[in-house]
């Protein structure tokens, strides 16, 4: 059975960007209409001509016949043409230990699924880690897929090969393609991009209605001018929705040198700065390992995002606060959509 590598393959669609195609590779269909995931946040691409159906997650198949053998619960029946799946629960439901986390949920996902893996891998999905997968199940059905955690749910996102179809480097290319234009949805639109000098500098894109400036601790973008005297502290209430970006080195915080993004959150949770922090997150920013969480300031009950990672040993913290929870929920995925944005120039 042949075997293609998978990673190259998206990171070539990742990297170049909407609808750049590598010279060697062609789109096996042409995801060209969104969708909206509402529950969960997320714009999705599929093809305009195919149908879906949305009663148990979203399962989008190239005709009715198609999607009626993708529904029924027989696996003997399988689709002639290619078919892509996108499901989300609650992490509660599998019942996995605390501190459970993308493997844990990757290695039931092939379990339940009785994958024989070709490849599995770290990937970024949103700027989430995810974990990839590519395999083929009992009845011999070929597909690649993908499975991160975002807010206490697990998402798994899949495309099926055709009834009796390889998996081609033409597919995997068009699967990387479907990660890398997933987005959050926003309700504003982004075409100011701030240049950030560390690390041989970085881009990240932000809110055109937004200000950006430098602070003599860091950078900022946000809704008013008037929140930069207070952008440095994540705790200090602000009048609009900021985000600010600080780095340190391991050794300011007293963490050894070899600390990982894990090191640092647990820092932050000994500090007691925070009330309960929820939807602690993983990370991929700038090819490493970062950790989110969503909290309140103890002193001010400011809601506050922070993320926090390790780069060539050094700590980057990129936190977001709001005025209240209801804009909190508009900047979370603003913030994600920052995320995803950031790249190191060239």
């Amino acid at each position: 059975m042949k075997k293609i590598l998978l990673l190259g393959l998206l990171l070539v669609v990742i990297a170049s960007g909407a609808l750049a195609q590598d010279a060697q590779r062609q789109m096996v269909f042409d995801p060209d209409t969104t969708f909206l995931v509402t529950d969960l946040g997320i714009v999705l691409l599929y093809p305009e001509d195919w149908v879906y159906d949305t009663s148990d997650g979203i399962q989008f198949a190239e005709n009715n016949k198609d999607l009626a053998a993708e529904l029924d619960d027989s696996d003997e029946t399988q689709a002639l043409g290619y078919q892509v799946n996108f499901t989300g629960y609650p992490v509660e439901i599998f019942g996995l230990d605390e501190g459970s986390d993308v493997d844990d949920i990757a290695d039931l996902v092939v379990g339940l699924a009785e994958l024989e893996v070709f490849e599995r891998f770290d990937f970024p999905v949103m700027s989430y880690r995810g974990v990839a997968i590519s395999g083929v199940d009992p009845s011999g059905q070929e597909g690649i897929a993908v499975v991160w955690i975002q807010n206490d749910f697990m998402i798994l996102y899949r495309m099926g090969m055709p009834k009796g179809a390889e998996l081609t480097a033409d597919a995997f290319f068009t699967f990387g393609y479907l990660i890398g234009a997933m987005r959050p949805m926003v309700e504003v639109e982004f075409t100011e991009t701030a240049e950030v000098d560390w690390q041989g500098g970085f881009t990240m894109d932000y809110p055109e209605d937004w200000v950006a400036g430098e602070t003599t601790s860091g950078y900022f973008v946000g809704e008013f001018e008037d929140d930069v005297e207070n952008a440095e502290s994540v705790t200090a209430p602000s009048e609009g929705m900021t985000v600010f970006f600080q780095t340190m080195t391991l050794e300011d915080l007293g963490l050894d040198k070899d600390g990982d993004a894990w090191d640092v959150f647990d820092f932050l949770l000994a500090l007691d700065m925070y009330d309960e922090m929820t939807h602690v997150n993983e990370h991929i920013i700038f090819d490493s390992l970062a950790i989110s969480m969503r909290s309140v300031s103890v002193d001010n009950q400011v809601p506050v995002i922070l993320v926090v990672g390790v780069y060539e040993n050094e700590v980057f913290a990129i936190g977001a606060k709001a005025p209240d929870a209801d804009s909190m929920e508009l900047l979370a995925p603003i913030l994600l959509t920052m995320l995803q944005s950031a790249e190191f120039m060239e």
